[in-house]
């Protein structure tokens, strides 16, 4: 019969060295938000990002003009907090009667821990979307907002105009100008949109009642030749999380500069595995995996959002 220091050992040679990425890559906004991360040994209890300024101090001068040499630039500040996920993997002491030999036991781990990650992975992938910063990631939605006046990281759009995102309300169904025009708001010469974030019902309509047969293979509308699907020369991601999802956007496409917007990640706590527990009133022992980040953005004037849209 395996014990607490087997279960650890096996865990540790067949599930850890691959459960991060397994959870990573398993949807493709997991895997391209993992690619933009930054990660860092240490970010204290809440993270400082100092925000991009609009426009800073200077002008033009000549000979032996008097130039504004007074301290006028300042720099704001938002502040996030860390937020902290974990995913468990549980055997009880039936689990390990089960098991006729080691073979069984790494058997029971793989598959437990396939329902660690998807349970992870669903936990990581709505929130990102969802998320509303109180103890948890803070997500697109919050992120790029609806309402005008609007508070984050400590800072309200009223007081820093700049830290205030574009947004327009469709109020039906999408079009391509709608998309080109918010790309355009968003765009600050060659400072663009990197990447559109929306739901895989409104990527359906897209593909299904916008385009013409011959634009849906050419890479200015989208790009079958690629992994991302890409709409007016934008690679587009959607929510895929379960078969069943696909409107955790809620009717929102997100046009984001990951310039500005980006993962932070915890060096010390990716994906971090603990080592099996006994538990104190059952029959039953646990290991644990997680992970301390948070969606932080030190420029909301480069990013965009249309809302309000319908498929049907």
């Amino acid at each position: 019969m395996a014990t607490t220091r087997d279960l650890t050992r096996l865990i540790n040679k067949y599930i850890a060295p691959r459960l991060s990425d397994q959870i990573w890559n398993s949807t493709p906004y997991l895997e391209y938000m993992r690619k933009k991360a930054i990660t860092r040994q240490s970010y204290g209890r809440r993270i400082d990002e100092p925000l991009e300024i609009a426009r800073g101090i200077g002008g033009k001068y000549t000979d032996l003009d008097v130039v504004d040499r007074s301290r006028k630039e300042i720099t704001h500040v938002a502040y996030y907090n860390l937020a902290y996920y974990y995913t468990a993997l549980t055997v009880s002491h039936i689990d390990r009667l089960t098991c006729r030999g080691p073979e069984d036991v790494v058997g029971l781990l793989k598959r437990k821990a396939t329902n660690a990650q998807k349970t992870m992975k669903y936990n990581l992938t709505d929130d990102l979307f969802n998320g509303t910063a109180s103890d948890e990631i803070v997500g697109l939605e919050t992120h790029f907002n609806e309402t005008a006046d609007q508070t984050l990281g400590g800072l309200t759009t009223a007081d820093v105009t700049s830290w205030d995102n574009k947004r327009a309300n469709q109020a039906g169904t999408i079009t391509i100008p709608a998309i080109i025009n918010m790309a355009a708001k968003c765009a600050d010469g060659y400072d663009q949109t990197d990447i559109i974030f929306t739901d895989k019902y409104i990527e359906a309509y897209i593909w299904g009642n916008l385009l013409q047969a011959q634009e849906r293979y050419t890479s200015g509308k989208f790009n079958m030749a690629t992994q991302l699907k890409a709409v007016v020369g934008i690679p587009m991601l959607t929510d895929h999380v379960f078969e069943t999802a696909g409107d955790l956007t809620g009717g929102n496409m997100f046009f984001v500069n990951n310039d500005y917007y980006y993962l932070r990640i915890h060096n010390g706590d990716n994906m971090k595995s603990w080592p099996f527990q006994k538990a104190i009133d059952q029959f039953a022992y646990s290991a644990y995996w997680t992970i301390a980040l948070q969606a932080c953005s030190c420029g909301r004037r480069r990013q965009g959002l249309i809302y309000g849209i319908t498929t049907s």
